[in-house]
């Protein structure tokens, strides 16, 4: 089975984020995962952030870690950036994009409905920031633009769904969005509906299953006062609640969702106010969150079972107000992976990596007579005496820490940006904080080893970094497919996961 992830929008490209450090983790199930993002604003840097994380994540892919879970998920971007709806990337506003002023001299009838269904300001307004909240206009230029037959990426993406299907390899297709703001209410039912579509197309004979993470609102924001007069509308908090009974209401009464084979809604009781508030671009870079999680395990557990046959599926969890929400309100939404183990082992790997392994590797590196201290570099790294091609180690070594950089980052996001609910996976005060001033989280020049056997919160098998030291001292990989630091990685992920 392969499997097609589509992000539309900012907090779309947030939960394909999420899915990439859970497949680095070894969570999809065996399959190819094709990678594909939507959106208008091409310089959102939430957007950006995500796909900088794709092209890492291909670039630790280089590392041959053998057959261990690291990284096992082969992943391809069906398009390097964003693919946005408006030819060569240049928004238009609505009325250039579908000619309203010839429509008006060529078919007045015409003219007049386009008027009834768009405001003046609405028809003006730019648009390269995104729809700003209205989905009505994203609609529309998405039912124009969406072409299976000679459109790239839809094009490739197409071919790729039909080889799948027809050579029995089977695919599955997954859309993220959310449903209060303009790309995701717009995207999420009328890309499903096109799919659909061309999918009936062909008779039934291309079996290809529709998921969809419908996220609701989860997050607040001041109104953002940095577009001037160039954007009439724009996309409000207090609108939220709102739009998302509008959505919901006329997506159920239109049969929207019938495009869908299953569909997973989620949202966050208690909504979290972005630490910045921009109409879009660079300034627009809202932190990750742990309904990202839930999305991305959502789309998890449909390309594991194709949603089990259900067609709508409620996340939710039932965090203790004393003890917040702990691996075990998790888990009712993980069914059988192994979501704590995998999870919990890529944060102790990724914190033992930064702070002890690559820093020793360093010193090694340098003074090769020294390597007597670490029996796991002669062992793992130079089996039979094999020599090590300096460039491609520093190149690795350089992909793979900038990952666990990130990682580290984005789970400890997760835990920070959650409103008064409290967080309790990973101890992520041992290796970040929070600085006030800038209102980021930041990682520790130096992680807090004492606190490394309490990482993962309620381990059932928690130890030290001397214990883990001792192990990948005794440690074997007999993997011929793991090479160099994917031999030494390979250990320590496994010797990690226990």
């Amino acid at each position: 089975m392969n499997y097609y992830a589509i992000g539309i929008g900012g907090t779309g490209a947030k939960c394909i984020e999420a899915l990439l450090h859970l497949s680095a983790s070894g969570l999809m199930p065996k399959g190819k995962l094709y990678v594909l993002f939507i959106d208008v604003d091409q310089a959102n840097r939430t957007v950006e952030r995500a796909t900088l994380l794709a092209q890492n994540y291909l670039g630790c892919k280089r590392v041959k870690f053998g057959s261990a879970e690291l990284f096992k998920t082969d992943i391809e971007l069906l398009q390097t950036g964003p693919w946005t709806p408006f030819e060569g990337g240049v928004a238009q506003p609505l009325d250039d994009f579908f000619k309203y002023n010839l429509i008006k001299q060529q078919n007045p009838n015409a003219a007049a409905l386009f008027d009834v269904l768009y405001t003046d300001d609405e028809k003006t307004t730019k648009l390269d920031k995104g729809f700003l909240g209205r989905p009505s206009i994203g609609a529309a230029v998405f039912a124009k633009t969406v072409n299976f037959g000679d459109t790239e990426p839809w094009q490739t993406f197409w071919k790729k769904i039909e080889a799948d299907t027809l050579t029995g390899i089977g695919a599955r297709i997954f859309l993220f969005g959310s449903i209060f703001g303009g790309m995701g209410a717009s995207g999420m039912p009328t890309v499903a509906r096109l799919l659909k579509n061309r999918l009936d197309q062909d008779g039934g004979k291309l079996g290809a299953n529709i998921g969809g993470a419908l996220v609701q609102p989860y997050f607040t924001f001041d109104t953002p006062n940095d577009g001037g007069n160039d954007y009439k509308v724009m996309a409000e908090a207090k609108d939220f609640t709102v739009s998302t009974h509008a959505a919901l209401d006329y997506y159920y009464n239109s049969g929207r969702l019938d495009a869908f084979d299953s569909v997973y809604t989620m949202g966050w009781d208690d909504q979290v106010k972005m630490p910045k508030t921009s109409i879009g671009g660079q300034n627009q870079e809202n932190p990750p969150h742990l309904i990202d999680l839930y999305a991305a395990l959502a789309a998890i557990n449909f390309f594991t079972d194709g949603g089990n046959g259900h067609k709508c599926h409620k996340i939710a969890w039932s965090g203790n107000d004393n003890k917040g929400i702990t691996w075990d309100d998790v888990q009712q939404e993980t069914k059988n992976i192994p979501f704590k183990k995998n999870l919990g082992a890529l944060v102790k790997l990724a914190v033992s990596f930064l702070g002890v392994y690559n820093p020793t590797l360093d010193n090694l590196l340098k003074n090769s007579d020294s390597m007597y201290r670490a029996p796991w570099y002669v062992d793992l790294m130079h089996p039979n005496s094999l020599t090590i091609d300096a460039n491609k180690l520093a190149s690795h070594r350089a992909e793979f820490s900038k990952y666990c950089e990130s990682f580290l980052l984005w789970i400890a996001n997760i835990h920070h940006f959650t409103g008064s609910r409290s967080i309790n996976l990973i101890n992520h005060n041992a290796f970040a904080s929070y600085d006030q001033n800038a209102n980021v989280m930041r990682p520790l020049t130096k992680p807090v080893f004492e606190e490394f056997p309490n990482l993962v919160m309620d381990d059932n098998d928690p130890f030290d970094l001397g214990t883990l030291w001792e192990r990948m001292c005794s440690a074997k990989v007999k993997d011929t497919n793991a090479v160099d630091l994917g031999r030494l990685l390979n250990a320590l992920y496994t010797e990690c996961r226990g």
